[in-house]
């Protein structure tokens, strides 16, 4: 009783139903916000005092809105005893502002 699912199936769905259930689509960033993610995070990691000594993991960065060349970044901090979270506002690809919450 236990192949009894595996028999009623014809060959090869199994297998097909099993790849179409792993195999999810992608979901990727634009060229743009990318470089913003980036700029942000390597921003808070190299210039910020508080989390030069912090691994680069420690800082987690996603996108919050997109206004022409203007990308605000949200980031968050959670690391040890270090508890933060804010914006990083970047056009054109460079850090023009930094806010903490």
């Amino acid at each position: 009783m236990k192949n009894t699912l595996i028999r009623l199936l014809p060959a090869g769905a199994l297998i097909t139903t099993l790849a179409s259930v792993a195999i999810a689509p992608a979901h990727g960033f634009d060229r743009a916000t990318t470089q913003a993610l980036q700029a942000c995070h390597d921003y808070l990691w190299y210039e910020v005092p508080a989390f030069e000594s912090l691994p680069e993991a420690a800082i987690s960065v996603f996108p919050a809105s997109i206004e022409g060349n203007t990308i605000l970044v949200n980031w968050i901090v959670n690391w040890d005893d270090i508890r933060q979270a804010g914006t990083c506002t970047v056009i054109r690809g460079s850090v023009e502002g930094y806010d903490e919450f």
